[in-house]
C-alpha cells in the first residue's frame, strides 16, 4: 500500500495555485478595451482643443483688424464727443457677431473674449486721447473764432459797447483757462492779442469812415488803447488816407474842369462857324476856359488868324506826311496861337487822307531816310522836299476819292527817283553776280538766268541752299535794273 501511494504520488500531475498576477492575465482582453476607449477619449479632446485653438486665432485676427480699421475710421471723424461711445458700441457689435458665429462653442467665445479684452482696451484709450485731443484744439479754435468776432464789433462809436465787448473777450479766455483749453501763459497772451486787435479794428473803423478826424483824434489822444507802434502806424495810414483823398479831389476836378471847358470850347466853335460869336459870350464863359482858349477865342472874335511857328509847324507836317494823325495836336496848336487856321485846315486834311495818301508818305519817308548815326544834311533835305512835294500833289487832286492806291504809288516812286542821289548804273556794276548770268553786266537777260539757274538746280548742279542765295542775289540785279530803266520815264502829273 505504501508503494502504491508513492507511485500515485508521482504519477499525479503537479499542478500549482493560480497566482494573483495569473487572474489578472485572465482579465486583460476587458481591461484593453477600457484603456483604448480612455485613449480614444484623450486624443478626441486634444484634437478638439487645437481645433478650438485655430478658431480663436483665427477670430482674434479678424477681430483686431476689424478693430483697428474703425478706430482708424475715427482719426479724420470730428465728432469727437460721441467717438468714445460709437467705439464701444461698434465693440458690442463685434462681440455679438463672435458670439453668434460660436454658438456651438461657449467655451471658444469665452476665451476669445478674454484674449479680445486686451486689444479693445488699449484701442479705447487711443480713442480717448484723440478724441480729447481734437476737442481740445476744436475748443481752442472756436476760442480763436469767438474772440476774433468779438473784436470786429467794436468801433461802433459808443465806448460803453466797445468796453462791454472787450470784457466778453476776457471773460471767454477765462472760461477756456479754466477748463484746460489753454494754459496760464497761453490766456495771458491770448489777453494782449485780443486788446490789441479789438483796439486796431477800433482804429480801423474809424480811419475808413473819415481819415481827417481820426487823424484829429489819434493826435488828441484818443485810442488809447494802441500800442505805441500801432499808433505810429495808424497815424501815417491817417496820413496817407488823407493825402489820397485830396489827390482824388484834385484829379475830379480837373476832370470836371476839362469837361466844361470842352463843352464851352465846341459851344464857341459852333458860334465861330456861324458867325454869332460875341463879346458877352466870351465875357460869360471866361472863368471856365483856359488862357489858351480864351486867346483863341478872342482872335477869332477879331478875326485875327494869327501867325504860324515855322519849327512846330514843320514837325506836325513832318509826322502827318509820315502817314500820322497829328488833328488833335495841331488843334491844340491853333488854340495856342503857334499856327494859322490855313495850317490847321491843311493838317487835318492830311491826317484825314485816304489810305493811299498814307502808304505813299510812309514809301518816300523809308526809301529816303537819314542814317540816324551819320545824319547827313543834304539827305535830310532831298526827304523834306520830297514829303512837300507828296503833299503838293495830294492837294491839287480835285478828288482824293478817286485816286487809286497804285497810281499813288506810281507818282511816290517817281520822287523817289528823282531825289535819289543813287547812280543805278554804277550800282548794278557794284553788285555780285549771279553764277548763272546771261547777257552782259551792263545789259543782263534776267529771265534767262532764272531759267539758267532753275535747270542748274534740276541737274543737281546746286543745292536748294544755294538756289535760294542765287534767286535772292537775281532780285537784288532786277531791282536796280528795273529801278535804272525807270529813271528814263517822267515824272508822272
Amino acid at each position: 500500500m505504501a508503494k502504491l501511494e508513492f507511485y500515485r504520488q508521482r504519477i499525479a500531475p503537479q499542478v500549482e495555485a493560480p497566482s494573483v498576477r495569473g487572474l489578472a492575465a485572465i482579465q486583460s482582453p476587458a481591461a484593453q478595451v477600457a484603456e483604448s476607449i480612455e485613449q480614444l477619449a484623450t486624443i478626441g479632446a486634444k484634437i478638439q482643443e487645437n481645433r478650438r485653438a485655430s478658431k480663436l486665432t483665427d477670430l482674434s485676427a479678424r477681430a483686431a483688424t476689424e478693430l483697428n480699421q474703425f478706430v482708424l475710421s475715427l482719426e479724420t471723424d470730428t465728432d469727437y464727443d460721441t467717438q468714445l461711445d460709437r467705439y464701444n458700441d461698434y465693440v458690442k457689435q463685434l462681440e455679438t457677431r463672435v458670439q453668434d458665429e460660436t454658438k456651438a462653442d461657449p467655451r471658444l467665445f469665452q476665451m476669445w473674449k478674454r484674449d479680445f479684452s486686451v486689444p479693445v482696451t488699449a484701442r479705447s484709450f487711443d480713442v480717448q486721447k484723440r478724441a480729447l485731443k481734437g476737442t481740445v484744439q476744436r475748443n481752442r479754435a472756436s476760442l480763436d473764432d469767438n474772440l476774433y468776432s468779438l473784436g470786429q464789433l467794436t468801433g461802433s462809436g459808443n465806448p460803453e459797447q466797445d468796453k462791454y465787448v472787450l470784457s466778453q473777450g476776457a471773460l471767454a479766455i477765462d472760461d477756456a483757462e479754466v477748463a484746460g483749453f489753454i494754459s496760464p501763459e497761453e490766456a495771458a497772451n491770448k489777453r494782449q492779442e485780443f486788446v490789441r486787435f479789438a483796439s486796431q479794428n477800433s482804429a480801423n473803423v474809424a480811419l475808413q469812415a473819415d481819415p481827417e478826424q481820426f487823424e484829429i483824434a489819434l493826435a488828441q489822444g484818443q485810442f488809447p488803447e494802441l500800442r505805441a507802434d500801432d499808433r505810429i502806424s495808424f497815424a501815417k495810414k491817417a496820413s496817407d488816407a488823407v493825402e489820397a483823398k485830396l489827390r482824388e479831389q484834385r484829379i475830379q476836378e480837373d476832370r470836371d474842369r476839362k469837361l466844361r471847358e470842352d463843352a464851352i470850347r465846341r459851344d464857341g466853335e459852333d458860334l465861330i462857324a456861324s458867325g454869332r460869336l460875341s463879346a458877352g459870350w466870351l465875357r460869360a464863359n471866361r472863368d471856365d476856359l483856359s488862357p489858351e482858349q480864351y486867346r483863341y477865342f478872342q482872335r477869332a472874335l477879331r478875326g485875327d488868324e494869327g501867325q504860324t511857328n515855322p519849327t512846330i509847324y514843320a514837325n506836325l507836317l513832318s509826322r502827318a506826311s509820315s502817314g500820322q494823325d497829328v488833328s488833335q495836336d495841331a488843334r491844340q496848336a491853333y488854340i495856342d496861337g503857334r499856327i494859322k487856321q490855313s495850317d490847321l485846315d491843311r493838317l487835318t486834311s492830311l491826317s484825314a487822307s485816304s489810305g493811299w495818301y498814307k502808304a505813299g508818305a510812309r514809301f518816300i519817308a523809308g526809301s529816303l531816310r537819314v542814317s540816324d548815326l551819320n545824319p547827313d544834311p543834304a539827305a535830310a533835305q532831298r526827304l523834306a522836299n520830297a514829303e512837300n512835294d507828296w503833299r503838293e500833289w495830294a492837294e491839287s487832286q480835285e478828288d482824293p476819292s478817286k485816286i487809286t492806291p497804285e497810281r499813288a504809288m506810281e507818282v511816290a516812286r517817281g520822287l523817289v527817283r528823282e531825289y535819289s542821289i543813287i547812280d543805278f548804273q554804277n550800282n548794278v556794276l557794284l553788285l555780285r553776280s549771279p553764277t548763272f548770268l546771261r547777257g552782259a553786266r551792263d545789259n543782263p537777260d534776267l529771265d534767262a538766268t532764272e531759267d539758267a539757274t532753275l535747270e542748274a538746280l534740276k541737274r543737281g548742279d546746286i543745292t536748294e541752299a544755294e538756289f535760294a542765295t542765287q534767286s535772292a542775289l537775281i532780285k537784288k540785279w532786277r531791282s536796280s535794273v528795273d529801278a535804272m530803266r525807270a529813271t528814263e520815264t517822267p515824272r508822272a502829273k
